[in-house]
């Protein structure tokens, strides 16, 4: 036990000024942010379920009310007869792929009119939360390079590293005609000044802005000529993520679709 206590990277900040108030700010948001997710959640599911040996199997149809298995969480069925009787299980989600989830009920399960799923207790971390933690705690013990590059540089500390090697991206979108303010999003988005590192798109839904997001991938990727070059392109949701390759099809751009296993 002394061994692997030794043997865990320390973490010495007495030299540390900005980047610690940095870091400190992205650990500290993290319980915060925790505390703000709901702790009873009515999870929207198919009307068709079934149950054999015990076990309900339902089908989440809403990402953002999916049902989850969580050792801090239970689940709550409450079923319907057609003589208008109601019955109430409650236990824990034994298994979950996707949008598919097996409960374990707590008594033999009478429903065959409607069915009712509600989370009781806090959803623990997601990945990309557990992911934040480990960078955050790897950057404290020095074993990364988080704040030594430039895009943490500019994100979290405001300051900008030194220029990047100079080079002209120009706008090349045929496919469809942009307007004068997707056009100046697209130039700074394409552009090799350090102001223009991070790049925030404001608009209400219909105004264009996944047209841009192809529009400067599709330059980035003429502008390479023979040179192999990727580009990636994220999303916070499944539907985001369809909406982009749906409109890099229609630009006949050459492209790998990754999306979240969570809800497919």
């Amino acid at each position: 036990m002394m061994q692997k206590m030794q043997e865990i990277p320390r973490m010495d900040t007495r030299e540390w000024s900005a980047p610690l108030d940095a870091l400190a700010k992205l650990i500290r948001e993290a319980p915060r942010l925790a505390q703000r997710k709901p702790t009873c959640v009515e999870n929207e599911v198919d009307s068709e379920v079934s149950c054999k040996e015990g076990k309900l199997s339902v089908t989440s149809t809403r990402f953002k009310t999916r049902t989850l298995a969580s050792h801090n969480q239970r689940i709550k069925v409450q079923s319907s007869t057609v003589q208008g009787k109601v019955a109430k299980f409650s236990d824990k989600t034994v298994y979950v792929d996707g949008r598919a989830a097996r409960i374990a009920l707590s008594a033999a399960f009478t429903g065959d009119t409607s069915v009712r799923v509600t989370t009781v207790g806090r959803e623990g971390p997601t990945r990309s939360e557990a992911h934040r933690a480990d960078v955050a705690r790897h950057a404290l013990q020095q074993t990364n390079t988080l704040l030594a590059q430039p895009f943490s540089q500019a994100l979290f500390l405001g300051t900008q590293s030194s220029a990047r090697p100079p080079y002209d991206v120009d706008l090349d979108y045929p496919h469809r005609k942009l307007n004068a303010s997707q056009k100046k999003a697209v130039h700074a988005m394409l552009s090799s000044n350090n102001a223009d590192r991070v790049v925030l798109m404001q608009g209400p839904p219909g105004t264009g802005k996944t047209t841009v997001i192809v529009a400067v991938v599709v330059s980035i990727l003429a502008w390479a000529h023979d040179v192999e070059r990727t580009v990636w392109v994220v999303a916070q949701s499944n539907v985001a993520v369809k909406n982009i390759a749906e409109k890099l099809a229609d630009a006949k751009c050459d492209f790998t679709l990754f999306m979240s296993r969570d809800f497919n």
